[in-house]
């Protein structure tokens, strides 16, 4: 039976150790390849490479969590019913307590039987006088309930070695008592009356140093609500230890646990100093060639933490007791012969939980705070990582939804348990961090009790926490808004969100006044919801609002069309892998929208994604007015309108672009403007809230079109002559904002191509041009374009130096030729940026941005100033 269960440790940690260098390559590879496409300094870099350090070990662990939770869904648990009874070794209950002494609990175990003499042995480390004397006025009750049992009270000199210290303290003094011994905790309560016998049935087998029994949840009235609801977490622990005991490395847990006295002392005792004593000693009973055994059927209840302080302070305990495990045996077990692969695999699994609890706060700082500052916005975030986030989450939860999926009866609680275990054990990154830390410093503390009713959470610190899940939603919100659509991102921000809240209402002692919880779960919910609501776009005056605040359009014209590609020849629309590349590449030159011609919907999904409004510009052929060709056309365009006027990136539509002059002079202003009219009407009653218009060009400026919502034109400075004379901005100032009136003018495109201009002019005049439209007063602008198109117009110049007089060239997109309109990018058709794109980077981050800083510093000012007032006006 163990051969088997070694091959099958040996199977299943091979696979995952496969499954995780697999994606270790692949996904350092796809780093390495994205950092060389960009030129980044040194601290960027080695933000990249702990970016990808850390997603490959949380992945790691997520493999880990996945095992144990499908074997406990799939595997039935091994059934031990009817295990025989053995001729009873001595044996004594060792019940450990410090001014926490719980009388209930010590009678529970008083009751259990057994078929030699049991001595129940009270260890009292209690430091107050009253508390000792409470101590010995239990045990003389005790004494007379239990008339049959033998009670031996303790309290040892020395007070050094916290728990560790007081094991070992009795049990050299009760030695010649016992072969066997149950620890318990404080607040250990017997379940089976007969747990005691059926493990001893165990200990025929000379290996077995430990029988770990099984710890359940207990609950009264004294509860809070919260601490009702999370106590279920000890029940969903059987998930990660029923998993161990069958692959890997099975962890003695410190407490409802039968040990062999005579191994216990073979192998030292306990470690004095060790905060996870019971960890350090499973390693060296395993070394000692010793095994711990799961008896899942045996069960043994305990409290949860009292207060949201205690559990904070346990679970610092824990992180700082398994990082001294790690340190004292992680090359032991590596080394070790006696740890199969699943073993050893388990046991860094298990010890290593909260180091990479640290490094994970670490990399919330690094990436999600400081990332949008320091890395190419492509590289902090894509498609790609939205569900690599999604799959961690979901694997590292797998254990307490497996338990879920099968807590029969207890199904409701269990659902309460996920949710409030959210929000409690998923918040305490800081404290076990904090462990984590004074663990590697071997920094030394001291073992206190960490169920002590009235612990202080420490609120200066539950505030802090709360501003760092704020600083989570507000750096993405004004830098690089498209990390908000990440589920890891929220699900890491609102927990950190909820920490006073936590504080104030898990805590026994405290379960009146909810209304201060309750107002800050209702801010928490209230700011969650607004950071994760869907952006709409509106008009006010000369301005567009986005969910009410000014929106100044920093756009981009994006065409995805790439070399040997082309519009209106047959050519398969570029793939969503290409187009979330690209818009990966525009979210980080700072633009906040793009507008593209015909998209299909995918393209407004990434669009929304990566925090893009879109304007949608729909192709018209203006010598098909009035034919059957523009009639279905007319239904096309209605279509896509009923079928994208929800999606949450739509920012407005434009009905075609720049009427060519012979078209307006052959067909006449009336039937264009009454063509457009008819199909804005027709638009307007699918979808009434989206702005349209028509992208107009200087030489039709006198067409009538007020009725659009917008005015929209593409300017450039170097043509018509017209502009040249005036100069940019006062044409914008003198001749569009007439024409405009009380509406928004919104500049379509401005810039000029590197051809003419050179590389160096072409971001000299989009810089100007940006700062023209804006002294103007436009509503902002799009910059074009994208990248450098080789299909532009399927048209070729005739000569040299003569670029705008060109004829047809049916396949133009398949080179790229001295065409001014292929050389308008401020990227190459390669995606290899010019120094205008820069350019575009630093004129995007400036002016509205410093302002929004502004804004959010007063908002958290404000913010903080109300959650302290709610606290203090309801914790008086």
């Amino acid at each position: 039976m163990d051969t088997l269960r070694t091959k099958h440790e040996t199977l299943i940690g091979g696979a995952m150790l496969s499954a995780v260098c697999a994606f270790a390559l692949f996904h350092s590879y796809a780093a390495y390849s994205m950092g060389t496409g960009f030129e980044i300094d040194t601290a960027a870099w080695g933000l990249l490479a702990y970016k990808s350090f850390v997603e490959i070990l949380a992945l790691a662990f997520g493999l880990f969590f996945l095992v144990l939770s499908l074997s406990h869904v799939l595997l039935r648990a091994p059934s031990r019913e009817g295990a025989p009874y053995c001729v009873c070794p001595p044996a004594a209950i060792l019940y450990l307590c410090c001014d926490d002494i719980d009388v209930n609990a010590l009678d529970s175990l008083a009751r259990l039987e057994y078929g030699t003499p049991l001595t129940i042995i009270i260890h009292d480390d209690s430091t107050d006088l009253q508390s000792k004397q409470r101590v010995d006025e239990i045990l003389d009750d005790l004494r007379q309930r239990h008339p049959g049992r033998a009670f031996l009270l303790l309290r040892r000199p020395d007070k050094s070695g916290g728990k560790p210290g007081a094991v070992n303290y009795a049990i050299k003094k009760t030695r010649h008592l016992h072969d066997l011994v149950l620890i318990c905790d404080n607040d250990s309560y017997a379940v089976d009356t007969q747990a005691l016998e059926k493990a001893a049935a165990y200990f025929h087998d000379p290996a077995v140093a430990v029988v770990q029994c099984h710890t359940v949840s207990r609950t009264d009235d004294r509860y809070c609500t919260f601490n009702r609801m999370l106590s279920s977490a000890i029940d969903a622990f059987h998930v990660v230890l029923l998993a161990h005991a069958r692959f890997g490395w099975m962890p003695f847990i410190g407490h409802n646990a039968v040990l062999r006295t005579s191994a216990f002392e073979e192998v030292g005792g306990l470690t004095p100093g060790f905060f996870a004593d019971d960890l350090d000693v499973t390693v060296r009973l395993n070394e000692a060639g010793y095994r711990i055994v799961y008896a899942h059927e045996l069960s043994f209840a305990e409290d949860h933490p009292p207060s949201y302080g205690s559990f904070r302070k346990r679970s610092y305990k824990w992180a700082y007791g398994c990082i001294q495990t790690l340190r004292a045996h992680s090359l032991r077990v590596l080394r070790s012969r006696r740890f199969s692969l699943g073993g050893k695999l388990g046991f860094f699994g298990f010890s290593g939980f909260f180091g990479v609890q640290a490094l994970l706060l670490l990399y919330l700082i690094a990436v999600i705070i400081a990332g949008p500052f320091i890395l190419p916005h492509e590289l902090l975030y894509s498609l790609g990582s939205f569900w690599l986030g999604v799959i961690i989450l979901t694997v590292i939860y797998s254990p307490t939804i497996a338990y879920v999926i099968k807590a029969t009866g207890k199904r409701r609680a269990a659902i309460g348990m996920l949710l409030t275990g959210w929000i409690a054990y998923g918040a305490t990154e800081f404290t076990t961090s904090r462990g984590v830390l004074d663990g590697l410093l071997k920094r030394k503390r001291r073992w206190v009790p960490t169920n002590a009713a009235g612990t202080s959470a420490g609120w200066l610190v539950l505030w802090g926490e709360m501003f760092f899940g704020l600083a989570l939603f507000l750096v993405p919100f004004y830098k690089a808004p498209f990390l908000l659509s990440s589920p890891a991102l929220c699900f890491f921000a609102v927990k950190f969100f909820f920490a006073p809240a936590v504080g104030l209402i898990y805590n026994n002692a405290r379960s009146r006044r909810p209304s201060c919880a309750a107002a800050l779960l209702a801010l928490a919910l209230a700011l969650t919801a607004a950071a994760t609501a869907e952006a709409r776009i509106a008009i006010d005056g000369k301005n567009f609002v986005l969910d009410g605040s000014p929106f100044v359009v920093k756009g981009i014209h994006y065409s995805p069309w790439e070399p040997g590609t082309g519009p209106g020849k047959d050519y398969p629309y570029p793939s969503p892998e290409r187009v979330t590349d690209d818009l990966a590449i525009v979210r980080s030159a700072n633009a906040n929208a793009v507008l593209v011609y015909d998209p299909p919907g995918y393209v407004l999904d990434l669009a929304h994604e990566y925090g893009l409004m879109l304007v949608y510009c729909f192709y018209i052929d203006w010598w098909s007015l009035g034919d059957e060709a523009y009639e279905d056309r007319i239904a096309e365009i209605l279509e896509t309108v009923e079928a994208f006027k929800d999606k949450p990136a739509l920012m407005g539509w434009l009905l075609g672009n720049e009427i060519p002059v012979y078209a307006l002079e052959e067909r006449g202003d009336a039937l264009i403007r009454d063509a457009l009219r008819s199909l804005y009407d027709k638009i307007k009653k699918i979808d009434p809230h989206t702005p349209v218009s028509h992208s107009n060009w200087p030489i039709t400026r006198d067409l009538p079109l007020g009725f659009f919502d917008f005015s929209a034109f593409n300017l450039y400075p170097l043509w018509p002559p017209e502009v040249v004379a005036r100069g940019y901005g006062n044409y914008i100032r003198d001749v569009l904002q007439p024409i405009a009136e009380d509406r928004p003018l919104l500049i379509t495109e401005f810039g000029v191509n590197t051809l003419e201009a050179g590389e160096s002019g072409q971001a000299r005049f989009v810089r100007h041009c940006w700062e023209e439209l804006r002294r103007a007063g436009a509503a902002g602008g799009f910059v074009f374009a994208f990248a450098d198109e080789w299909w532009k117009n399927y048209d070729n110049p005739i000569r040299d130096n003569v670029w705008w007089s060109r004829v047809p060239a049916p396949d133009d997109e398949l080179t790229h030729n001295k065409d001014p309109e292929e050389h308008y990018g401020i990227l190459y058709a390669d995606r290899t940026p010019k120094p205008a794109f820069r350019t575009v980077q630093v004129m995007f981050d400036e002016g509205e941005t410093r302002r929004n800083r502004i804004a959010i510093f007063i908002a958290v000012f404000f913010l903080a100033a109300f959650s302290i007032w709610i606290w203090a006006k309801f914790t008086r």
